[in-house]
C-alpha cells in the first residue's frame, strides 16, 4: 500500500519519535486515498486523511498536500519550525527540505516543478509557477541579530 515508508522511516533516524516521518507518513496515506476509485470508500478513507493531516498540522508543523508528486528519498530535514508545501508541487528524487519553508502559488498561480538532489535551506520561500534544475542548493533568509 505504501511502499515508500521504510525508507522514509530510514530516512529520517529510524525513530517513530521523529515528527518528519510522521508527517509524510500522513501525507503518504492521503496520496492512496486519491489513488482509490470513487464511491463509498474514497469517502471513508478521505473522511480519516482530513482528520489526521489536521492533527498531523498541529503536532508536526508540517503542512503537506496529498496532491504533491515526490520522488523517492524525499527527507524533510528536523522540521522545527513550520513547512509548507502546495499540493501542485512537483519534486524530484533525493530532495531535502529544513524548516520554515513554504513552497508553493503566488498570486498568479502555478506551483514549483524541482529537480533531483535539490537542497532547500532555513527560511527559504520558493513560490509560482518555476523550475529548479537538478542539484540546486536553495538557501532562505538570513537574518542578523
Amino acid at each position: 500500500m505504501f511502499p515508500n515508508v521504510g525508507s522514509d522511516y530510514r530516512a529520517h533516524g529510524r525513530s517513530l519519535k521523529n515528527r518528519a516521518f510522521w508527517a509524510l507518513l500522513v501525507y503518504r496515506y492521503g496520496a492512496w486515498t486519491l489513488r482509490q476509485k470513487p464511491g463509498p470508500w474514497r469517502w471513508f478513507v478521505s473522511k480519516i486523511y482530513g482528520a489526521l493531516r489536521l492533527l498531523s498540522e498541529i503536532l508536526t508543523n508540517v503542512t503537506i498536500d496529498a496532491e504533491m508528486q515526490v520522488g523517492e528519498g524525499f527527507h524533510l530535514i528536523h522540521p522545527d519550525g513550520p513547512v509548507s508545501i502546495h499540493g501542485g508541487t512537483v519534486f524530484g528524487k533525493r530532495c531535502g527540505i529544513m524548516h520554515n519553508v513554504t513552497i508553493g502559488t503566488n498570486m498568479t498561480g502555478g506551483a514549483p516543478v524541482i529537480g533531483d538532489d535539490v537542497f532547500i535551506g532555513v527560511g527559504a520561500c520558493v513560490l509560482g509557477e518555476i523550475t529548479i534544475a537538478d542539484r540546486v542548493r536553495i538557501s532562505g533568509i538570513r537574518q542578523r541579530l
